[in-house]
């Protein structure tokens, strides 16, 4: 989804499976990939995010646990809240986005038939509150997309 959006743009990605991070770096330059553990370095992340904040980068990351284990198409898995409390803590703004994920492959788009919805930008003040929120708003557009 990245290659949609702003050419200086870093993708956090989880560093725990070894093979889809294989094929992520074949992908993007090392400039634009912030590996991260799965847990237990959230003060690692969050520096590693204000490094390249600071130098101009925006950061894109996927929130959601287990989107393609959703037990309905249109319900929502787990939200992460660590990039909610990087973003507060930084006071970063976060720009909510919704894909469709309908044909995809290992997260890479097999064609061009994605849609994407892109929601304002704001702060965060309540993250409790925010995570709801952005549930609520992937719930709805993915309706609005009418998933097969």
């Amino acid at each position: 989804v990245n290659h949609l959006f702003d050419k200086k743009i870093c993708m956090v990605v989880l560093g725990a499976a070894k093979l889809q991070n294989f094929a992520v770096s074949l992908f993007y330059p090392k400039d634009k990939i912030l590996f991260v553990s799965k847990s237990g370095c959230y003060q690692q992340t969050l520096e590693l995010i204000k490094e390249k904040l600071d130098k101009g980068y925006y950061i894109f990351t996927y929130i959601e646990k287990d989107y393609y284990k959703r037990p309905k198409k249109y319900s929502i898995s787990t939200i992460r809240s660590g990039m909610f409390r990087i973003a507060k803590e930084l006071n970063t703004m976060i720009t909510p986005v919704v894909c469709d994920h309908i044909d995809h492959f290992q997260g890479l788009f097999c064609n061009e038939t994605y849609r994407i919805y892109i929601d304002k930008s704001r702060y965060i003040e309540n993250i409790d509150d925010e995570i709801q929120s952005v549930t609520s708003l992937f719930s709805r557009k993915l309706k609005t997309f009418k998933i097969k």
